[in-house]
């Protein structure tokens, strides 16, 4: 029994063997499968294979054919570095133990396609993100490739689950290559993705050093693309790094690596070590370019550097030919030359070659970059070239505001013998720009010509000029960061030739940045110095818009067959711009000096056009013309000046003259200005002054000032922020008093005329005098004409009355509708007070106009003065004292009535005391009551050298003022009025 049991345990184990051998090993595989559990695919060609082994995957191939997969008509031979694949033979993964032409390549000394393992390619694989080997798309969306460049796999970084910055490096040792010649590292790379990252191909020596770099960045494209690097001599390392973008649609993919002898076999009309650079050729008119410098193979019929140019067309050595023209070499010419449209070209560079070439120092924290298309960040920078595929520029991301890149160019061997001009294209786009300065420097470095430009400029290429004297020794080109990212500048083109810079149309100046005030309708063109115009014919004047028969004199010009004054000071008085007698004028149109003004203080006047640069303050546009004065607030302190003073000294004045201005004021911290005319002695003859916002829109100052007047000083005046730019136009001076508003007067027009308003048309701008409308006479317009019978003596026309004047009358007078008046006195003129024989208590009294209450209408209907008391009396008085004043010296012949007009305001506290005296004896004393305006009457016996003497107000104890309108003596009889 347990020797039965034994063999039959025996027997058991063995058949369990045997079995688990053959399901393993030795059962059938469905056809054209392989590996444990049958789950890999023969890559056979199976219409060329009869099946593959069961346990390798080999194909064994039908009669008359070879290969890998048997897609090889047999007798094709592949060396041991290869295998066959297509009739083709396809390099091995790995190192080859010598160069082998195999996979369209020659002498391949290296090879990775990824089909077979990583470890197969001699690959050290590490980092946070380590490279995978894969077939098919990523598993993330928008990112990776579909498939593999070649056959089934490639190599990636997978970016989900990692960081920004994390890394994928694949280390390549080159020692067992044993390189002699120089080789070259050629492979397929993939970056699709919005956040893509960067990936580096480094090329070490033996001591670690970099000898060679690719760098790639961003997203590239959403297919394959083919990379290379040069390998020199000595390269010991290649390190390929994938590092991750922001997110997960940043998965870098490689394939099919080679290294192999000789240069690389760069793509059509690429050159360069790294294949990184374009041959400039057209393609539709040469063969191919060089691989190493670039140059154009031109085909039949073709030549010059692009092979653009029919054989016929002939160019200097300082130039080459495209389309049928010569255009200038990059860099300094050894003689002037006639090329791309200019003439004695002395240097060009269009930066179609390096950088290098145009003899350029390229320094500083933000170096000009060589570049092609639009700029990497959005919204600044130039799409592409001026000319050409290339330009220059400066990378404002990453950096900060105020870093600069600095182009300098020597001219030492230039060899000046006149002066020159340095013609460029400028780009300026962006709404944080910078600036940009070209600084023309003599031999000791001291500045001698600049032009700057700063802030968004325009959305195209722009024009710049600088005069070159024949001193200069350097330009100094400099770009500045602004503010943010948007503001990379770019260049392009520059020449410099000789004599005078080639301005632009109806542009002229050193620098051809001054704009020709020429109509251009009207013109043929402007001169390139001075600016004027050349009229078409038929026009004429300054800016060509007059017709042939218009005449000016020589202080003004023509300009829309009107007459408008010239700048400056004038030697005798002209009549232009809309204005006689005129003196002097300055528009700001031309330069500055030709105003004849001093400018002095912190905040010096500027000229300028369109707006100021600061928002809510300043105008928009100049009050006439394009061009006007102001000060700019930013930038300076509250209370900081800008000074401008004009001699008078020249103008030998005879009479009165006008300073008329306008003046701009707007912004909520608006400062002051003054305008103050002095004489000899520098004291202040009058004043005109302005503080605040005023308005958004230019207003008109004046200022009259007398023959002996020396000196106009303007002064702004800057607020407490910037919010407060100061701006003037349009200054002129002329003859005679300035020209006031209707029914006003004075030097700076402050007064108000003192004329009835329906009768008068206005009054005389200096004296006040009223300028009566037809039918009407008197002071103030007040009188018909045909009415005006009155004595002159005595008495006034008032619309159609005599009215009486102040004074004493011993025979009496007919005037104000009475009989026999003796005495009058209403204060209604200068003198009353002597005339009226009125004595005053000192600081009592004193006489004021109100023009606005009517409170007589019988005697003195607009001429509303009256006695009143003073305001500092009532500081000087108790509550129960008596305000005094009297009359000296009254005389009547025959009985007569006092009347007196009173104004009391509190009738229970107030009360008018009138008392009458003859030799210190009182004769009357009587007290009357009153409300608002009230009239006291008195009857006087004959007497002569009576004293009115004790006339008295209470005063309240509310402390109100209290007034006389009149008083009045005449013969008593019922014709008077109440």
């Amino acid at each position: 029994m347990k020797m039965n049991g034994q063999v039959r345990i025996c027997a058991f184990q063995l058949a369990f063997t045997l079995c688990i051998l053959k399901e393993c090993f030795t059962s059938d595989c469905p056809l054209f499968k392989f590996g444990t559990n049958c789950n890999n695919a023969c890559v056979c060609d199976q219409s060329k294979s009869l099946s593959c082994d069961k346990h390798t995957g080999e194909c064994l191939c039908k009669n008359g054919w070879t290969g890998v997969r048997c897609t090889c008509i047999a007798g094709t031979e592949c060396d041991k570095n290869s295998f066959c694949d297509a009739n083709s033979c396809f390099c091995n993964d790995g190192v080859l133990n010598k160069p082998s032409n195999c996979s369209d390549e020659v002498f391949v000394l290296y090879s990775c396609s990824f089909e077979t393992e990583i470890e197969t390619c001699s690959i050290y694989n590490h980092g946070e993100m380590k490279w995978r080997k894969h077939s098919n798309g990523t598993p993330s969306d928008d990112t990776g490739p579909y498939s593999a460049k070649d056959g089934s796999f490639y190599v990636y970084t997978e970016a989900s689950g990692g960081s920004t910055g994390d890394e994928g490096v694949m280390e390549i040792s080159l020692a067992n290559l044993n390189l002699t010649t120089t080789a070259c590292f050629q492979f397929y790379f993939h970056m699709r993705g919005s956040e893509m990252g960067d990936l580096d191909v480094i090329v070490e020596d033996k001591s670690g050093s970099d000898i060679a770099r690719w760098t790639m960045s961003g997203p590239v494209d959403s297919g394959w693309n083919q990379g290379f690097v040069s390998l020199l001599v000595q390269a010991e390392m290649i390190n390929l790094t994938g590092r991750r973008g922001s997110g997960f649609r940043s998965d870098i993919a490689l394939d099919d690596f080679k290294i192999y002898q000789g240069h690389c076999n760069c793509p059509p009309f690429t050159f360069g070590t790294n294949c990184n650079k374009t041959c400039v050729c057209d393609q539709s008119k040469s063969l191919l370019c060089d691989k190493d410098t670039g140059e154009c193979l031109c085909k039949n019929g073709w030549t010059g550097v692009k092979c653009s140019c029919r054989e016929k067309t002939k160019c200097d050595e300082n130039s080459f030919c495209e389309g049928s023209n010569c255009f200038c070499n990059d860099g300094v010419l050894n003689k002037p030359t006639n090329c791309s449209d200019e003439v004695l070209v002395l240097y060009s560079c269009s930066f179609e070659t390096d950088i290098e070439t145009c003899s350029i120092y390229n320094h500083g924290e933000m170096k000009w970059r060589k570049h092609s298309d639009g700029t990497p960040s959005d919204d600044t920078g130039p799409y592409s070239a001026k000319e050409g595929t290339f330009y220059a520029y400066t990378e404002a991301t990453g950096l900060s505001t105020g870093d600069e890149g600095v182009m300098e160019i020597s001219l030492a061997n230039l060899n000046l013998t006149t002066n020159a001009c340095f013609q460029f294209y400028f780009h300026m786009r962006g709404s944080d720009m910078g600036d940009l300065d070209v600084i023309v420097e003599d031999r000791s470095g001291s500045e001698i010509a600049r032009w700057s430009k700063s802030g968004h400029v325009d959305t195209g290429w722009n024009q710049g000029f600088v005069f070159l004297p024949v001193n200069a020794e350097m330009i100094n080109i400099t770009g500045r960061r602004g503010s943010d990212y948007e503001s990379d500048i770019a260049l392009d083109d520059f020449k410099i030739y000789k004599e005078h810079c080639n301005c632009p149309p109806f542009t002229f100046g050193a620098q051809c940045d001054k704009s020709c005030a020429c109509d251009q309708s009207k013109s043929i063109s402007c001169d390139t110095d001075t600016g004027e115009c050349l009229c078409k014919n038929g026009w004429t004047g300054i800016k060509c818009t007059c017709g042939e028969k218009t005449e000016c004199d020589e202080h003004s010009f023509c300009d829309a067959n009107n007459c408008f004054c010239n700048d400056g000071v004038f030697i005798k008085p002209t009549n232009c711009s809309d204005e006689d007698f005129v003196l002097y004028s300055c528009s700001f149109e031309t330069y500055i000096k030709a105003c004849s003004i001093d400018f002095q203080g912190e905040m010096k006047w500027r000229k300028h056009s369109r707006g100021t640069p600061s928002d809510d303050t300043g105008p928009y546009s100049a009050k006439d013309g394009k061009f006007y004065v102001y000060t700019e607030a930013s930038g300076v302190s509250a209370g900081d000046e800008g000074v401008m003073e004009i001699s008078l000294a020249n103008f030998n004045l005879t009479t009165y003259a006008c300073f008329q201005f306008y003046f701009h004021m707007r912004g909520r911290e608006m400062g002051n200005l003054d305008v103050i005319i002095h004489d000899k002695s520098g004291s202040e003859i009058s004043r005109w002054s302005q503080s605040g916002h005023v308005d958004s829109e230019w207003k008109r100052g004046f200022v009259s000032f007398p023959a002996n007047a020396e000196m106009i000083k303007v002064t702004g005046r800057r607020g407490s922020d910037f919010t407060s730019d100061i701006a003037l136009d349009d200054l002129k001076i002329f003859q005679g008093h300035c020209s006031c508003e209707s029914w006003t007067f004075g030097l700076v027009c402050e007064k108000v005329c003192d004329c009835r308003r329906g009768s008068s048309s206005s009054c005389d701008s200096k004296s006040g005098t009223c300028m009566c409308k037809q039918g009407w006479s008197g002071k103030t317009c007040n009188c018909r004409i045909s009415l005006d019978n009155c004595h002159s003596a005595y008495s006034y026309c008032h619309g159609y009355r005599c009215l009486c004047k102040d004074g004493h009358y011993s025979n009496g007078v007919n005037c104000s509708g009475l009989i026999d008046v003796t005495y009058f006195c209403g204060f209604d003129m200068f003198d009353s007070l002597k005339r009226c024989n009125v004595e005053l208590q000192q600081v009592q009294w004193e006489i004021i106009e109100n023009l606005e209450q009517n409170m007589d209408n019988v005697f003195h209907l607009e001429n509303n003065r009256f006695l009143k008391t003073m305001k500092s009396g009532e500081s000087l008085l108790s509550s129960n004292s008596s305000l005094l004043f009297s009359v000296q010296n009254v005389s009547v012949e025959l009985e007569s009535c006092l009347q007196v007009k009173y104004f009391i305001h509190d009738q229970e506290n107030q009360r008018l005391r009138i008392k009458v005296e003859k030799e210190n004896n009182q004769l009357i004393d009587r007290l009357f009551q009153g409300k608002d305006w009230s009239t006291a009457r008195i009857t006087l016996n004959a007497m002569s050298n009576m004293k009115i003497r004790n006339m008295k107000i209470k005063k309240n104890r509310t402390g109100h003022m209290e007034k006389i309108r009149s008083l009045l003596l005449y013969l008593f009889t019922p014709l008077f009025w109440d």
